[in-house]
């Protein structure tokens, strides 16, 4: 079952730009040129360590790099602090749902899904068809 929840998970997914996060300080800056270039485990480091590392736009980026770096457990945390800042954020449900799968954990990933879609927007008809083939995974 944890396999088959993981083949599910995707990371063709849109990562907001967190606002105003292109300028400030230097450690928020590397962190997100260290993302952008794919070196997701230097972007975690220099994230956490940035002093603006609460702001929930970070938050989702760190989750990203987290989850990304196939840390199912620190994705989880950060996201789920993002998504207390950034409720309406359709792509931090459905991060936060792919850390979910990640982690093995349907119901939650389900929960994320339904707000996901609930939310709409482009990511709507994805969480839709997930939860489709979640439901069909757990059925079987």
């Amino acid at each position: 079952m944890a396999q088959a929840l993981r083949a599910l998970v995707t990371f063709e997914m849109p990562v907001i730009e967190p606002v105003g996060a292109l300028r400030g300080a230097a450690k928020k800056d590397h962190g997100l040129e260290l993302y952008a270039a794919g070196d997701y485990e230097a972007a975690v480091i220099e994230l956490e360590s940035s002093v603006s590392a609460r702001r929930p736009d970070l938050l989702h980026v760190l989750g990203a790099c987290h989850l990304r770096a196939g840390r199912a457990r620190a994705a989880i945390d950060s996201l789920t602090r993002a998504v207390k800042g950034l409720p309406h954020s359709a792509d931090t449900h459905w991060l936060l749902a792919q850390a979910h799968l990640l982690n093995d954990d349907p119901e939650s990933a389900t929960k994320s899904l339904k707000k996901v879609e609930k939310l709409g927007g482009d990511l709507g008809e994805a969480a839709a068809t997930l939860q489709e083939q979640l439901a069909k995974l757990l059925e079987s």
